[in-house]
Order: structure tokens, then C-alpha cells, then sequence
């Protein structure tokens, strides 16, 4: 199948950090973030590594909630993937918010103990 006609597609590195809903049990928490990865694999994103920083209180409420479970995703993915990336996750119930920005490089995985809510170091 000779189909890449000069197709040099940009890919870039990606860090999405994803703020779900506090009630979640730790299983559902686990299954949710199970299906924002397929989501980013199956739009051709292929994942680094992901983390779950636990749940943290808010700066300031969303949806009248004061807290929510943080979880990151870093990935690379070409350029012309990354809204169809964002499209496929955005409003899912479990997810209030979430962010995605362009990283130079991937930081090294945490070690899971930090998922203990502390403050997030800014």
C-alpha cells in the first residue's frame, strides 16, 4: 500500500492532565483512566506514561465540587491527532476539566507514593 506521499507528519510530545470527579471508587477511577488511553491510542497517540496524583482540593469549585482526582497522561502524537484526541474525551460525565499542552520532554515517571493528595508542587 503505497499510500504515503510525502506524509511527514509532525508529532509532538503531550502531557493531558485530567481532573475527574472526587466520588470516584478507586476501581472506577482505574476503568476511567483505562478508557482516556484507549481514547488517545486509538486517535494514534502512543502513550509514555501516566500518573495519578490523587485527589486534591480545588483552588476553586467546579461543578459545586471542592475536590477532584487528578491524573495525567504523557503521550506523542502527530499534531493533526491532538483534537481529534481532545474531542473523543471531552464530555465524558467522569471528567470535569482537563487540559492539554505541547511538552519538550516527558519528566520521569513518579514514583506512586506522591499519589497521597499533598499539594501539587507548582
Amino acid at each position: 500500500a503505497g499510500g504515503h506521499h510525502k506524509e511527514r507528519r509532525m508529532t509532538r510530545k503531550y502531557e493531558a492532565c485530567f481532573l475527574l470527579r472526587p466520588e470516584l471508587s478507586p476501581e472506577d477511577l482505574e476503568k476511567e483512566a483505562g478508557v482516556i488511553q484507549e481514547r488517545i491510542t486509538a486517535n494514534g497517540g502512543e502513550m509514555a506514561h501516566r500518573e495519578f496524583w490523587g485527589k486534591r482540593t480545588l483552588t476553586y469549585p467546579i461543578a459545586k465540587k471542592k475536590e477532584a482526582n487528578f491524573y495525567v497522561f504523557y503521550f506523542t502524537a502527530a499534531t493533526s491527532a491532538a483534537p481529534e484526541i481532545e474531542k473523543s474525551v471531552r464530555g465524558r460525565e467522569n471528567v470535569m476539566r482537563h487540559l492539554m499542552i505541547v511538552r519538550k520532554a516527558f519528566p520521569a515517571p513518579k514514583p506512586q507514593e506522591a499519589a497521597d493528595g499533598g499539594p501539587v508542587a507548582q
